[in-house]
């Protein structure tokens, strides 16, 4: 189901977690190959990875991870590397993201609407993508000053923008003045928290 969090735990053949130097998660919508909307690493995502019990790998997908993706079937698969830097494939697949239905209550990243028609509008917006792109590099988070996203031509200087970020928080900024160069977006600020490739910018 969109925005809960799961668990996918697989076997692999590297035994104890010291053996395990690498680890990533990538996922994409089966209609647009080749466009990664989820990448979890070991390196930058620790925490949604376990690897306590030899033979046994778990990888946690935060409800923020798919709580904006589309309904749809998804490819995946998990690469891990061992000490020799060999590359090992453990699990493959595809999953598919049913919608949900929740209680719309303004909580992060969920918006609310005072009026009917700011929702209409709303819905117009996100269907054309008039007002919303995605990453595709990675905020590392810690002062993040650009953002580089897919379709930089819907943004212009001084534009409000909100980032959906990998633990399902946001942040708000705004575009600085002559801020926009193709697809590379700069901030009057910077953001603090880590958003993954594939998270969306939204205009408010």
């Amino acid at each position: 189901m969109r925005g809960d969090t799961r668990q996918l735990t697989f076997s692999h053949d590297l035994g104890v977690a010291a053996s395990v130097k690498t680890a990533q998660i990538e996922v994409e919508l089966q209609a647009t190959p080749y466009t990664t909307i989820i990448s979890l690493t070991l390196a930058d995502n620790v925490a949604q990875w376990d690897f306590s019990t030899s033979g046994i790998g778990i990888v946690t997908i935060a409800a923020g991870d798919t709580a904006t993706l589309d309904p749809g079937s998804y490819s995946y698969d998990i690469q891990l590397t061992d000490n020799s830097d060999l590359v090992y494939t453990p699990v493959a697949g595809v999953m598919t993201l049913r919608r949900d239905v929740v209680d719309n209550s303004a909580t992060s990243p969920y918006p609310a609407w005072d009026t009917l028609s700011d929702l209409q509008t709303d819905i117009s917006d996100i269907a054309s993508c008039a007002n919303v792109s995605f990453l595709t590099v990675a905020a590392t988070g810690g002062a993040t000053a650009t953002l580089t996203v897919a379709n930089g031509a819907i943004f212009t200087a001084a534009d409000d923008v909100r980032v959906i970020l990998t633990d399902g928080t946001y942040e708000d900024d705004a575009i600085a003045g002559g801020g926009v160069s193709g697809n590379v977006l700069t901030l009057v600020g910077t953001i603090a928290g880590e958003a993954a490739i594939g998270k969306p910018v939204r205009i408010l």
